[in-house]
């Protein structure tokens, strides 16, 4: 439980930082998150470990929407969900697989961003409304849906920037995940053989 509760406290302290730096555009979607859900599924062999991350994803969700008057439990979040257990899905299928080598793993980091690009944005277009801000919605046509992939909203970020953000962290976080396994393998291994023990501290 231990490297679940510090994923999840890492990935609560992460959010709020970032919403107490002014939640800076440039650094949109570069985040944790994917990567935390992603090496859950893949490292965390109990199924109740699971349910550390989302408890820090919630409630961190709940602080940003109550620091910026949203409500604290939207619809908007249910796409975002949806993609973090798909995400969680994944690692848990290369878990049951054995498959922990790098090039793999930093695929899967890859494929999950672009689910979670795809998906999130596919909403937004298709459900897109002037509120909370007044702006030109999307054309539900093909162009307007590449619109939202792309460029998004005039006088806004491009919605690649998000994208760009997504695929930089995940990689990064990914890696320092499997790095971090790959320094403790060998604690773990020589603690595991025969007659091997620790004895106990006072």
């Amino acid at each position: 439980m231990v490297p679940a509760l510090l994923l999840t406290f890492a990935a609560l302290l992460y959010r709020l930082f970032f919403i107490l730096a002014g939640a800076p555009v440039v650094w949109a979607n570069f985040s944790p998150l994917a990567s935390i859900f992603l090496c859950s599924g893949l490292f965390l062999g109990a199924k109740r470990a699971a349910l550390f991350p989302v408890l820090g994803l919630l409630l961190s969700d709940v602080l940003i929407n109550a620091h910026f008057h949203a409500p604290l439990l939207d619809t908007r979040m249910i796409p975002g969900y949806f993609c973090f257990g798909m995400i969680f899905l994944i690692g848990a299928w290369l878990r049951r697989r054995d498959v922990h080598a790098l090039i793999p793993v930093l695929l899967a980091a890859v494929c999950s961003s672009i689910l979670f690009y795809v998906v999130t944005n596919t909403i937004a277009w298709y459900f897109d409304a002037p509120v909370p801000l007044s702006i030109p919605l999307y054309p539900k046509t093909f162009a307007g849906w590449l619109q939202a992939l792309t460029v998004g909203h005039p006088g806004f970020p491009p919605t690649y920037l998000f994208l760009r953000n997504t695929v930089f962290s995940d990689l990064l976080f990914t890696s320092l995940f499997l790095l971090t396994q790959a320094l403790l393998r060998p604690h773990r291994t020589s603690s595991d053989l025969p007659g091997h023990f620790t004895h106990p501290t006072v």
